[in-house]
């Protein structure tokens, strides 16, 4: 390894690491020591990155507040220097950080939210998938519906929650006040998609996520019904069934069909 690149990875590995190698051959300014030098690219670098989790995170800085903001970016930047040519994803492993992180789990609220907007910002960019229509469904007959299989819109994110962290996101950015956080005791599921250029989320009854998970599962509309059976009267389900595969070629969460 050259001179010049030795110096360029010990540069990062101060940036990142704070290892202090690269000391030995930086100069004293007439304001600032090496150290104080070499400083302000460490700090401008976590600057940097904590802007991007900002980004990324806006109603998580608004819950935190600006000083566990900073805390808890910075830890996550310790624990998870970046890897990504392109920073929209450096803040990926976030949502599992504040799960786990001895810190900051006791918080789950924290977590939440993060998972929360971590969904918004996977479905806001996800490729633009076609969307079923009711006709298609329609024209279909009726010995393929046994096996019938559905493919998911790519924007349809999934996140189980407990706090109320969609009120809390849905005031902030109306600039609202925002509710005070609070935790139900029993947990629901969420989902979060996009229809061009506007996302959409909303709460699932037990039924509904079940069902839905089927679809995701790659399994058909057959075993669908089955597990609405779990629910439901046996006679009930094929009327039920129905009704959620409509609600959700309306929302735009029903790409295409497939036979299984």
């Amino acid at each position: 390894m050259s001179a010049y690149a030795t110096l360029q990875m010990q540069l990062q590995n101060y940036i990142l690491r704070g290892e202090r190698d690269v000391l030995v051959d930086i100069v004293d300014g007439p304001r600032l020591d090496a150290q104080g030098r070499m400083d302000v690219y460490a700090n401008g670098y976590q600057l940097r990155l904590i802007d991007v989790l900002d980004a990324d995170y806006p109603a998580l800085h608004a819950l935190a507040g600006d000083d566990l903001f900073d805390l808890l970016s910075r830890a996550y930047i310790a624990a998870h220097p970046s890897v990504y040519p392109n920073a929209r994803w450096f803040g990926v492993h976030l949502p599992q950080f504040l799960a786990s992180d001895i810190a900051f789990s006791a918080q789950t609220v924290l977590a939440e939210m993060a998972s929360f907007e971590w969904a918004m910002n996977l479905a806001f960019d996800c490729k633009d998938d076609p969307v079923l229509d009711l006709a298609e469904l329609a024209r279909l007959p009726g010995e393929a519906w046994s096996t019938l299989g559905f493919q998911l819109h790519s924007s349809l994110q999934r996140v189980e929650l407990t706090w109320n962290v969609p009120a809390f996101w849905q005031a902030m950015t109306r600039e609202e006040d925002p509710p005070t956080p609070a935790q139900s005791p029993v947990g629901a599921a969420w989902i979060v998609w996009r229809r061009e250029l506007t996302i959409f989320f909303r709460s699932l009854e037990t039924d509904e996520a079940a069902a839905l998970k089927t679809v995701g599962n790659r399994q058909n509309f057959a075993d669908m019904c089955e597990v609405l059976c779990d629910w439901h009267e046996s006679e009930q389900v094929p009327v039920i069934a129905m009704t959620l595969l409509k609600r959700w070629v309306d929302e735009g969460l029903i790409s295409g069909l497939r036979q299984r």
